[in-house]
């Protein structure tokens, strides 16, 4: 086992390295450039002893409210669906959070005010109560966000009533399934748990794979506010693994490869080993690992290394 500078050490040293991303992290890691008391995967080595995210570690916050706000009205966007649209476009600074709104919540105030539109679009218009017009709304039985967006352009719909209703009342705002009254809503516009709380309540199930997980979720036992797709839910949200989300202790290979041997120290190993035993493909591999588990736990081998050197190629440099 490794062992590794405190946490502080090791964040400081890492901010040195001006890198503005975990991929670029993960590409110092593999240069072989990084101290060996530096670890590959800090969110599991500082888990419980200083970690934040990958902002803290790596020195790259976001700006501050007023400065990110001044930029966003420079876009002179008037919708937010231009902000959603801006923000997959890759155009984005990377110190201009995706969500204002949770990255700066005790500064926010709405949409409007991020964006600079001062009511543009709902200038010296009064609408009804939040609770007015959704009992409004609710009574036309529209079931789908499209079907609603078609129905605002009509002459039907009444002056009073928002055409953007999430915007307008977005201190009481739950999500379109609450505004329209049904209640089957699309994944993408559910609102779950914070990411903390979901897995809290989903450790103490006692569940132990992916398996168990999809067998309860299917089995209808699973809160509405609990994603069945945990990992596209929460994956810029907190999310590491299968294992640290349901809180059993197994953990891949690919997040235990900070504790193995580097691909420079360990191919010429698996070589001798190789030639040794005889290996001549993935199969004599396979008998030969499940075999020898504790001379490759001394060896400070992974059973796996196709997946912990996923991108080393490993087997076509090891024959």
């Amino acid at each position: 086992m490794k062992k590794f500078c405190s946490f502080k050490d090791a964040r400081a040293f890492v901010r040195k390295l001006g890198l503005k991303s975990n991929v670029e992290y993960g590409e110092y890691c593999k240069s072989g450039n990084k101290p060996d008391n530096i670890p590959f995967a800090p969110q599991h080595t500082f888990k419980y002893d200083g970690w934040i995210g990958w902002r803290d570690w790596l020195g790259t916050d976001f700006r501050s409210f007023e400065s990110a706000r001044k930029f966003t009205r420079t876009l002179k966007f008037n919708r937010f669906d231009e902000w959603k649209t801006y923000c997959k476009s890759a155009k984005k600074p990377e110190d201009i959070p995706v969500y204002p709104n949770s990255a700066y919540k005790n500064k926010w105030t709405n949409w409007e005010d991020w964006l600079g539109t001062d009511g543009k679009y709902t200038k010296n218009k009064k609408f009804r109560s939040f609770e007015s017009s959704r009992k409004f709304v609710q009574t036309l039985n529209i079931r789908s966000k499209n079907k609603y967006n078609q129905y605002v352009k009509s002459e039907k719909f009444p002056k009073d009533i928002p055409r953007y209703p999430n915007e307008i009342y977005t201190n009481k705002w739950i999500n379109w399934g609450d505004w329209l009254g049904h209640e089957r809503i699309a994944d993408q516009l559910k609102q779950y748990r914070d990411f903390e709380s979901a897995r809290k309540f989903v450790r103490k199930l006692g569940l132990k794979s992916q398996s168990e997980w999809r067998e309860y979720y299917k089995s209808g036992n699973k809160p509405d506010d609990i994603p069945a797709n945990a990992y596209n839910s929460y994956r810029d949200k907190g999310w590491i693994n299968w294992g640290d989300w349901l809180g059993h202790e197994r953990i891949s290979d690919n997040i235990k490869s900070e504790n193995y041997l580097p691909w420079t120290d360990a191919k010429p190993i698996y070589r001798k080993l190789a030639k040794e035993y005889g290996l001549k493909n993935g199969t004599d591999w396979e008998k030969f690992r499940k075999s020898h588990k504790k001379l490759l736990e001394k060896l400070n081998l992974p059973q796996l290394p196709d997946r912990v050197y996923s991108k080393e190629r490993v087997w076509r440099k090891i024959k």
